[in-house]
């Protein structure tokens, strides 16, 4: 890949801060560079610029992006990571979705880590579940998991 950095480099607009790649992306962004013809391999520019400029990519390692900017191609502002590195990256920014994000982080989430421990209290009182659940606007089976520990674990 070292040798099509400079191609890719002359498409990029430099700035004090993103270097931002003008050509093809993907639908999420990411700069794309094909090389060796038409029938030849796309290639993405920001790991054509890490693997140039940084270092090796080991398989299954991803480039991730300090500025969360897909277009750019700044060295300084990329750094290689293991999926889980990716994922913890994007969870703490708050741009994760999926597997990776617990309790009120969830977009999904109904309740809030206050509903929970106030959940908490009103089963160790001896208020039924159906109850519970009913004011919060959940089912049972959420209370239920809470309760086990199968959601919001302790």
């Amino acid at each position: 890949m070292r040798q099509f950095v400079g191609l890719v480099l002359s498409r990029v607009q430099k700035s004090d801060g993103c270097w931002e790649w003008s050509g093809a992306r993907t639908k999420a962004g990411y700069g794309l560079v094909k090389v060796g013809g038409r029938k030849g391999k796309n290639l993405y520019t920001h790991r054509t610029v890490a693997a140039a400029l940084i270092g090796e990519i080991p398989p299954g390692y991803y480039v991730c992006h300090r500025c969360d900017n897909p277009r750019c191609c700044r060295p300084d502002h990329l750094f290689i990571g293991t999926p889980a590195d990716n994922n913890w990256d994007k969870s703490r920014k708050g741009r994760a979705v999926g597997p990776g994000l617990r309790g009120e982080l969830v977009p999904s989430a109904k309740l809030k880590a206050k509903d929970v421990v106030a959940i908490r209290e009103q089963l160790r009182a001896g208020r039924k579940g159906k109850d519970i659940a009913a004011s919060f606007g959940v089912s049972p089976t959420t209370i239920s998991s809470i309760k086990l520990g199968k959601r919001w674990k302790q």
